[in-house]
């Protein structure tokens, strides 16, 4: 029995060097990964010597281990791996690439060898202390699966880019609602909807509105709210007088999920039409629109990365990003650096958990560091079965998004469930 198992952990082992010999990867990329593994099994096999005697306590403690990595740290550790997106990239742009200002001829040499069109990405408008104007799009042309994946091996962990990662698609998916059974009544508000809008009583947002009344307090500054979505209707009812266009073409919404987050934000309190927001009218909050996905809900991850830029270019105080899919290691860093440049112009980043049931520290950019990631509860406060959590996120918080009701495009109003 000892010696079939040496024979096998042997062939094991030999098979696990062969297939980290031919992987995608520079040699010491794949150095690396050999030492940490090596460390993994060093540790188990100290483990298993000391617990030897006793092989029922053994085999336990392996299979908790087992269960323990699988459920708990399994994708973390698969994530130190190149991956190639399962998802579709987007046609006219499959990848994002920085490359040092100091190596651009590496454009040509690229264009030449892969026939493919390369252009500046990102245009922030300061350049100083950042390096997005740094990344560029890579549209191949004639692009087939086994052409992009290629293309990404042989870059993902090379020199001759400062980084790769590939442009996926991003599609938008609310829950299926439907309206919830309790009504909620309001003793300073007017609006006559808001007996549909359950959130406002966990929330206290009738008792915030009456602090605010009686106290006579003025914002300092009216705050700019910049909603990265579909765009949103900027002549809805219930939101022109809290609109304010940045950019015409983003001031209608073919698809009706970025009107329904503009009314949770900024619907105009107090006006007798529709819903209330928490925010009190006139003089609190202001909503903007940058849109980032097209009437079927599909965009893509250069769309939103330009639009935060857009937004903070354009003096957002708040972004409000209900958008994002599911990450590997090399989809974070071109996030990072934008949510750096929001910080360093004091603009704070709100994102979704994401609609996975999961972790929100494998969805991007809710992952990322800076950013305020929101989950979604029910009526009942308990996280929605759709929504990703966020305790393993640095801030994160959570909020009402089951049977939301809120402002929708054509001067209408339903609910919508999501994160």
């Amino acid at each position: 029995l000892s010696r079939n198992m040496s024979a096998l952990f042997l062939t094991g082992f030999f098979v696990y060097l062969a297939a980290l010999a031919f992987s995608s990867g520079t040699t010491a990329y794949k150095l690396l990964i050999l030492v940490r593994d090596m460390v993994v099994m060093g540790i188990l096999s100290q483990l298993f010597h000391v617990l030897r005697r006793n092989i029922l306590l053994s085999l336990g403690l392996g299979i908790t281990a087992a269960l323990i990595l699988y459920f708990s740290y399994f994708q973390t550790l698969t994530m130190t791996f190149p991956q190639f997106p399962a998802k579709t990239l987007d046609r006219n742009a499959e990848f994002l690439v920085e490359i040092d200002a100091e190596h651009l001829d590496v454009i040509d040499r690229l264009k030449r060898e892969y026939d493919c069109t390369i252009e500046r990405a990102f245009s922030p408008r300061e350049t100083e202390a950042t390096d997005l104007d740094d990344y560029y799009t890579v549209n191949l042309s004639s692009a087939s699966m086994r052409k992009t994946r290629a293309f990404y091996d042989r870059f993902v962990h090379s020199d001759q880019l400062v980084w790769i990662e590939p442009n996926e698609e991003i599609l938008l998916s609310p829950a299926e609602s439907t309206m919830p059974a309790r009504s909620v009544r309001s003793h300073y508000l007017n609006d006559p909807d808001i007996a549909l809008q359950w959130g406002f009583e966990p929330l206290e947002i009738d008792q915030l509105h009456r602090v605010l009344a009686e106290s006579g307090l003025k914002p300092v500054k009216v705050a700019r709210v910049v909603i990265l979505d579909s765009g949103i209707q900027a002549t809805h009812e219930d939101l022109k007088a809290n609109y304010h266009s940045i950019q015409t073409d983003s001031d209608t919404d073919p698809n009706g999920h970025g009107t329904h987050c503009a009314g949770i934000v900024g619907a105009v309190s107090n006006n007798g039409i529709g819903i209330a927001s928490a925010s009190p009218s006139p003089g609190y909050v202001e909503i903007s629109s940058i849109r980032a996905i097209n009437a079927r809900g599909m965009g893509s991850q250069k769309a939103v990365l330009d639009g935060m830029i857009k937004a903070v270019d354009s003096g957002a105080d708040v972004i409000s990003v209900s958008l994002g899919g599911f990450s590997t290691q090399s989809k974070q860093k071109a996030y990072r650096d934008v949510v750096k440049y929001a910080d360093r112009h004091n603009v704070i980043v709100v994102v979704a958990a994401g609609n996975n049931g999961k972790s929100a520290r494998f969805t991007s950019p809710a992952n990322v560091k800076g950013v305020i990631t929101v989950t979604a509860v029910d009526s009942d406060i308990q996280k929605a079965a759709f929504s990703n959590t966020v305790e393993d996120i640095d801030m994160g918080i959570a909020a009402p998004g089951v049977n939301i009701y809120s402002t929708l495009p054509g001067n209408k109003y339903g609910s919508m469930s999501g994160t």
